[in-house]
């Protein structure tokens, strides 16, 4: 009878402890999605930068509140995006000094039916792009590379 109320008493601890860690894990998200939207239309400063080339144009945005940063870059491809697709293989990233944004995407018909790629991220500490530099852009299918910069306006 007491290996079974031991037996009780373990089984029902692990429970509170899991379902603490996932109500915790479930309050950190939160506080990260509040903190991006309650920085996405509050902000102090804000940067925009822009560029293109002939089948390519992007933006990268930079809005600065307190010591938290949103980087949010758009890729749009100037054409119709089943000229790409295929099984292509499409890699593009940006360099600023404020660090390096990268995304692979399998190009494909189906689902993917947009031309616009997108990356956000929140980030917090100093590492902010400066106002008055020029962003690098790559983007590469397969094999063929094409780069451009952005300037902010």
């Amino acid at each position: 009878m007491l290996r079974k109320l031991i037996y009780i008493i373990v089984v029902l601890g692990l429970f509170f402890i899991i379902i603490a860690c996932d109500a915790n894990l479930t309050h950190n998200d939160k506080f990260l999605d509040n903190k991006y939207i309650e920085m996405y239309d509050n902000y102090d400063e804000l940067y925009v930068f822009n560029g293109e080339n002939t089948n390519w144009n992007a933006s990268y945005t930079v809005k600065i509140k307190e010591a938290s940063t949103i980087n949010e870059f758009t890729l749009n491809y100037n054409w119709e995006i089943d000229e790409l697709l295929d099984g292509k293989k499409l890699k593009y990233y940006y360099e600023s000094s404020a660090g390096k944004g990268e995304q692979i995407v399998e190009l494909r018909s189906g689902p993917l039916s947009e031309n616009t790629f997108k990356i956000i991220t929140l980030e917090t500490g100093n590492d902010i792009a400066r106002k008055d530099e020029t962003i690098r852009v790559v983007v590469q299918i397969d094999e063929e590379v094409e780069e451009f910069t952005l300037e902010n306006e």
